[in-house]
């Protein structure tokens, strides 16, 4: 499964929401960069989406122990 595919399937997993060609098709884009290599020491992640009828999705992930 290429890097694409893997991200829009966690998206689904996550969401709940299943990622078509017209909900991408129509949808308002806020994009964000992502590094290939994470920092050295990080301690979590958000994910935050808004879908186009102003339902959002919010979660928190920490990483335990660090490094």
């Amino acid at each position: 499964m290429g890097t694409q595919a893997a991200a829009f399937a966690l998206t689904e997993r996550l969401t709940g929401i299943g990622v078509t060609e017209d909900l991408l098709g129509d949808a308002e884009y806020l994009l964000g960069r992502v590094p290939e290599e994470p920092a050295e020491e990080w301690t979590g992640i958000v994910i935050d989406i808004t879908d186009a009828q102003g339902g959002r999705f919010y979660r928190e992930f920490t990483r335990e122990g660090g490094g």
